[in-house]
């Protein structure tokens, strides 16, 4: 192997093909009406969770049922809570950079479909329908979530 070093112009070729001037950012103000209220939701949405469940979890299992079923499934729920948290950052990150968002967006919708069916099997048989607290309100806003991620796929216009 020869050891000739790298001309001026070959470094310059290098590092200008990882230059700032190929980049380009997507705006979500120029999608439709549709794309934004569901990706702005979704947003929001994975980010309470986050915040609710890392940070504020007895606000989320009060009751005496609920807060034992959550003592035995509090490492899912944390582990759900980060794979939420990366997720959400691939999927922004994918339409800001414009790269392979429809697949990142339809690997978060198998994720939430797949937490949505465990939450619905574990859960529904402690939800009340009187009672209005915080996991009431999130596991109602399982399916919203999915159907956001499916109208951000839908409507997503790569054009722009």
């Amino acid at each position: 192997m020869t050891k000739k070093k790298l001309s001026k112009e070959e470094i310059d070729t290098i590092l200008g093909s990882f230059g700032v001037e190929d980049l380009s950012m997507r705006s979500i103000w120029r999608q439709s009406r549709w794309f934004q209220a569901a990706y702005i939701f979704l947003n929001l949405y994975v980010i309470a969770y986050i915040v609710t469940a890392s940070f504020l979890p007895d606000m989320i299992f009060q009751e005496g049922v609920t807060k034992r079923i959550y003592e035995n499934y509090a490492h899912l729920i944390t582990e759900r809570a980060l794979i939420g948290l990366i997720l959400i950052f691939l999927f922004n990150v994918c339409f800001l950079l414009t790269n392979s968002f429809r697949f990142v967006a339809l690997v978060c919708f198998s994720y939430l479909l797949n937490a949505s069916i465990d939450v619905f099997t574990i859960f529904a048989p402690f939800f009340d329908l009187g009672k209005f607290n915080i996991a009431t309100l999130y596991y109602w806003l399982c399916p919203a979530s999915l159907v956001a991620i499916l109208v951000c796929i839908w409507t997503f216009d790569p054009d722009f």
